[in-house]
């Protein structure tokens, strides 16, 4: 199956789900996020990423020939040590926090356009609050997320060293990517394709080393892995363009956009405050 085919064939996936009213069963994926992150799929299939993949490669070598990222991730390993030991109650309760307050602003943002369900905004304020991912695919996203700070002395052996070898050197080709975005004043959807498609080759490889080792648990995994961060990556399109509103980056449209700009100011700050607040507990422990 060679990448035309397959760009070909999300290219008619693209077109129908476009005709497709948005149902009960089509949560998963913001209709405007699904957009950008159905596109940038084929793109990447198509081959039009494959120089920024590489040129960030290169990047990504520069940095390991000359000794900066193992002395930045045991400095980070050591942090994030230190972090647990002294807070994971801490950060336990400010996900429960963060979750009240998700929820909270999800009812404010449905009652700001329960009266313009005609509007744009209505129907991104529809798809943000009716997201959710499983479980499992919560899960898969966690363990992979936590073996980026592994950092095996090599990618050999078990099929985990592999994978958290991948996490590894895709985490920080992230950062090289933010810190890239940063100085060149990226805009935002430009540097949120180019994670997509970032996450896109770490998926395939992935796959690739858990097809190659005969460990059919894994593959199952990054399958799963593969469906949650595309819809993750949808979601946080449409929650950002909420967010742009909020910071005045966006001028509201109309009241049912001022209604729903108020919300958004109200909860980065409720959640800003809950952060500081946070912060503050860690410290007297």
């Amino acid at each position: 199956m060679n990448k035309k085919w397959i760009a070909e064939f999300l290219a008619v996936v693209i077109s129908l789900s476009s005709m497709t009213p948005l149902g009960a069963s089509d949560i998963l994926l913001p209709s405007h996020g699904r957009e950008i992150v159905a596109q940038t799929e084929v793109a990447y299939q198509r081959g039009d990423y494959d120089l920024f993949l590489e040129q960030l490669h290169e990047q990504y070598e520069n940095a390991g020939e000359a000794g900066a990222l193992r002395g930045v991730f045991e400095s980070a390993k050591a942090a994030f040590a230190a972090a647990e030991e002294k807070g994971t109650a801490n950060f336990t309760e400010q996900r429960k926090r963060v979750q009240i307050l998700s929820k909270q602003r999800n009812e404010a943002l449905r009652e700001a356009v329960a009266n313009s369900p005609e509007r744009e905004i209505a129907q991104k304020v529809h798809t943000i609050t009716a997201f959710s991912l499983s479980k499992n695919q919560k899960e898969v996203l966690d363990e992979l997320d936590q073996l980026k700070l592994h950092v095996p002395d090599n990618a050999d052996g078990v099929i985990q060293n592999k994978i958290s070898a991948l996490e590894t050197e895709y985490y920080i080709k992230s950062l090289l990517l933010d810190i890239a975005g940063s100085r060149s004043g990226s805009d935002a959807e430009t540097l949120q394709k180019k994670k997509i498609a970032l996450n896109l080759e770490k998926l395939d490889k992935m796959e690739e080393a858990a097809k190659g080792a005969g460990d059919v648990k894994w593959a199952a995994k990054i399958g799963s892995a593969r469906i949650a961060s595309s819809a993750d990556h949808a979601y946080k399109i449409d929650l950002n363009s909420l967010n742009e509103l909020a910071d005045g980056k966006v001028d509201p449209k109309n009241s049912v956009e001022e209604k729903v700009k108020d919300v958004m100011i109200s909860y980065q700050q409720k959640r800003a405050d809950a952060y500081q607040d946070q912060i503050g507990e860690i410290a007297q422990k």
